[in-house]
């Protein structure tokens, strides 16, 4: 186990439905459960949920640099945002903290951009140790 690593809770920005999937486990945590476009094959992609790790595991092959659609799997909406890897250039997922808060990632496989924002620093922190009793 990851003691170091902190695991995020992620919702659809779009249905607010969950996106953990607690039946496929990564690194002994739930996994973040999508949708997954590339080219012309699609499927399942569960990330790690743990903040650092970039393990996944994916119903399709996945292509290093290819550029990837990632959907909610519940309603279909496709997650990019109109933010830009400052890494690669690709679209990023916006992806909501289920305790206030973003998760962008970049949707080029295997680009480890990753990043948390906070909308309101103080009132996100404060649910989010509540949420993991800090």
């Amino acid at each position: 186990m990851d003691t170091n690593f902190i695991s995020l809770m992620v919702k659809c920005p779009y249905c607010n439905q969950s996106l953990m999937d607690y039946s496929k486990l990564i690194r002994g945590k739930p996994s973040i459960k999508l949708h997954v476009k590339a080219g012309d094959n699609e499927g399942i992609l569960n990330l790690c949920s743990l903040y650092g790790c970039y393990e996944r595991e994916s119903e399709i092959d996945l292509i290093e640099g290819e550029i990837t659609d990632l959907l909610c799997p519940y309603c279909y909406k496709n997650l990019k945002c109109k933010t830009i890897c400052d890494i690669c250039e690709a679209p990023i997922i916006d992806i909501r903290l289920e305790t206030g808060g973003k998760l962008h990632i970049c949707s080029r496989v295997d680009c480890k951009k990753r990043n948390v924002i906070w909308e309101d620093i103080y009132e996100d922190l404060t649910r989010y140790f509540k949420l993991h009793d800090y």
